[in-house]
């Protein structure tokens, strides 16, 4: 009895805290057909994680990377996918305790990108013991037209995650709302080629797989990305985060 009354009292500390997801700097969109394209300055949050989301046109680079100034960060690729002559990243960094002003630059040494479009979310709350805190994330792989980008996860998401999801196409207006529920990020636009780009976050109370509907004009080819992040379990050792 006095084992279970124990049991009892801990489980207000095992319950799962809440992951926040912020859009902390501006969307970055260019036309510069270069190799490297930056976003601009800003300083994360300490003990967060940041996901970087990619779309740039007519470049396969053999070595996609991102790097950045000021905080010190290393950054995964998670996801890659060419579709047509387009290239789609997801790309995440842990923060650390110490932070500075930092500027983000995608790097495509090798095949310069007719142009480049970003999104960078912070994630706070997030299960940072995790070697990688990414419970899914998905790129399609081909293409779909219509008016109404929808994003399915693979599985359904925990409902305390946090989960960024977002669409790249060829529509020539940044005319699209994000799914109900959702909170946009970016609604990114240029004209050579004609691109778009848009993202969307939302913190955890999923209860489905999706699809979550993005309403835009016009139909055009698009793909959809997404990603879900584990959140913290408060009171449990480390090693028992995993």
């Amino acid at each position: 009895m006095k084992k279970l009354f124990s049991i009892i009292c801990l489980l207000p500390l095992l319950a799962a805290a809440q992951v926040v997801v912020t859009s902390p700097v501006a969307g970055s969109t260019s036309t510069s057909n270069v190799t490297t394209y930056s976003m601009a300055s800003f300083t994360p949050t300490a003990n967060s994680l940041l996901v970087l989301m990619v779309y740039a046109t007519a470049t396969n680079p053999a070595s996609p990377a991102v790097t950045n100034t000021g905080t010190v960060l290393t950054w995964t690729l998670e996801k890659a996918q060419l579709v047509g002559t387009n290239s789609y990243y997801i790309f995440w960094a842990k923060v650390p305790s110490t932070v500075s002003a930092s500027v983000i630059t995608f790097t495509c040494t090798g095949d310069a990108a007719t142009g480049c479009q970003m999104s960078v979310h912070t994630f706070t709350n997030y299960n940072r013991f995790r070697a990688n805190p990414i419970r899914q994330s998905l790129i399609n792989t081909a293409t779909t037209t219509s008016a109404s980008p929808a994003f399915t996860f693979a599985s359904t998401p925990e409902s305390s995650n946090g989960y960024v999801i977002g669409w790249g196409g060829t529509r020539g207006a940044n005319a699209s709302t994000p799914p109900a529920g959702w909170t946009e990020s970016v609604d990114l636009t240029y004209n050579t080629p004609t691109t778009n780009f848009t993202t969307a976050r939302r913190n955890g109370g999923l209860t489905s797989a999706g699809p979550y509907t993005f309403t835009a004009s016009g139909s055009n080819p698009w793909v959809t990305l997404g990603v879900e992040v584990y959140v913290a379990r408060r009171g449990m050792l480390p090693h028992l985060l995993n």
